[in-house]
């Protein structure tokens, strides 16, 4: 990173942490519920891991992290309303490889549960790929972080 890009960083960072945004207002106005988060498919969003990252904190949200069968074929649920038996499409999740284990890069706690296709993870990247499949359903992929083309799926606890 360039001494420039590092000012700036530093400089955006600090203007956040001394206006935090009140509430919840800068969140998008399409959530969906389910326990104690909300999620918003960024489905108009194509781009690698990092810039899906951004794009989530931009709206005050973080990359999903799926912690359980339930969640994950909710997710599902929502995508088969909205993309029926379509083509497959592909979205980040806040799934990374460190340190030769699998985390949720958002809080840094181990992933427990996973859905991988088979013969997933193979070692040829370090994030989560989730890829929706209308007939098959929301299955995990290990895929390099400066993919480019995913869309993202966006969190926030309630």
């Amino acid at each position: 990173m360039t001494n420039t890009n590092s000012v700036f960083l530093f400089l955006c960072v600090l203007i956040w942490k001394e206006n935090p945004v009140e509430g919840n207002k800068n969140l998008p106005g399409n959530l969906i519920t389910f326990g104690d988060s909300q999620y918003f498919i960024a489905d108009i969003f194509h781009g690698c891991w990092w810039e899906a990252w951004a794009h989530c904190k931009s709206l005050n949200m973080n990359l999903v992290s799926i912690e359980s069968e339930q969640e994950n074929n909710f997710l599902y649920q929502k995508m088969k309303e909205r993309y029926g038996n379509g083509p497959e499409y592909g979205f980040w999740t806040a799934g990374a490889k460190e340190q030769n284990r699998w985390v949720w890069k958002n809080t840094g706690r181990p992933i427990t549960y996973y859905n991988w296709y088979p013969n997933q993870p193979d070692n040829t990247g370090s994030r989560i790929e989730m890829i929706y499949n209308g007939l098959t359903g929301l299955r995990w992929k290990a895929l390099y972080e400066h993919y480019i083309g995913l869309r993202a799926v966006c969190e926030i606890g309630l």
